[in-house]
Order: structure tokens, then sequence, then C-alpha cells
């Protein structure tokens, strides 16, 4: 507009450019477990000591679940006792946690609600359930090194976030089409 003479000066000159980080899988990429990989890091986490204020049993739960539905580690972080309902096998996000905003269902396997509701039976509804802390990949880093799983092989990464990846590993040898099959979203 200002060179066309339309405009003295941009109407856009006071705003500042966003700068765009890259994809962080560009930056950090990731990589699924091996499924006796994966048994042996919950086996050997669900007996570990207590590491970021998590116990080792609680640990291993806060992997599988997240392994098993996808969700992320602020998602998991947000989920109190009264977010279960295990006679379902369901589990709801608040959209206040999800990265669209939007209340999130995910649905857990039969076992592993039956554990979830040993570690939380005794706990008042408003408990949160896995303290995730905020660097959770120092957490699994720890524990990965524990179970003898290398963090990084061949420059892909197993960190928290990987876990996620993990779901669409595990569908996709079940049979599953996507991620998506285990979180439905609210519309």
């Amino acid at each position: 507009m200002v060179q066309d003479g339309r405009a003295s000066e941009s109407p856009l000159k006071h705003l500042k450019c966003r700068t765009f980080k890259k994809a962080i899988d560009e930056v950090h990429p990731r990589r699924a477990l091996e499924v006796d990989e994966l048994r042996r890091l919950l086996e050997t986490t669900r007996s570990g000591p207590v590491r970021f204020g998590m116990t080792g049993y609680e640990r291993y739960l806060c992997y599988r679940v997240a392994a098993e539905t996808g969700l992320r580690a602020k998602e998991l972080h947000s989920l109190k006792v009264v977010s279960f309902d295990l006679q379902n096998r369901t589990l709801e996000v608040s959209g206040e946690f999800t990265k669209n905003r939007r209340k999130a269902t995910a649905y857990l396997r039969s076992d592993t609600a039956a554990e979830l509701e040993q570690l939380i039976s005794d706990k008042m509804p408003q408990v949160q359930v896995f303290k995730v802390p905020e660097k959770a990949y120092e957490m699994i880093k720890a524990d990965l090194s524990e179970a003898g799983i290398p963090y990084v092989v061949d420059g892909f990464y197993f960190d928290f976030h990987a876990l996620r990846h993990q779901t669409g590993t595990l569908l996709a040898a079940g049979g599953g089409a996507s991620k998506s099959c285990t979180v439905n979203y609210e519309a």
C-alpha cells in the first residue's frame, strides 16, 4: 500500500514478527521401543526407587498409561482420582490441559484399570494421580538407564514424549489404524 501510494506508512509496521521454532520432532527425532524393551522398562521401573517425587510403581503406571493412551506429560500430570471411571475403563482429561483445548476421553485396558484401582482406591477425589515432573525426559532417561536401554539410538531419542509415539507403534502392531483410536475428543 505504501509503494503504490494508498497509505503513507504501513499499518502493520508496529507488529512484531513471531519466530516459529522448527517442529520438535525435526529437532529431536524420536523412536519407539521394541516390545521387549518396553516390557523391560516397565518391569525395571515398577520395582525401582523413588525418583522425581514418584515411586517406581507410580512411574511404571504413568509410563504404561502414556504408552497405552498416547497422553502427553501435561495431560497425565493433570489427572486427579476423579478423572478416572475405572468401571467403564476410561479417563477424562480437561480441555484446559489438552493441546486442542477440548475435553478428551481415553480408554484403558482392563488390567491397567485394575492396577490404577489399586493405586487410587484410598485417595480422595481431588488428589493428583501422577506428579509428572516438568522435565519428564530426565525421569525416563534415568529409568531407561536402569533398565539398560539407550536413551538415544542412531540420533533417535526415547524421551517421555516418545511414549506417545509408542502408542501408535503398539496400535499398528495390534492391527489398529492410528493413534486417534485410543483417545476420543469431545466435539
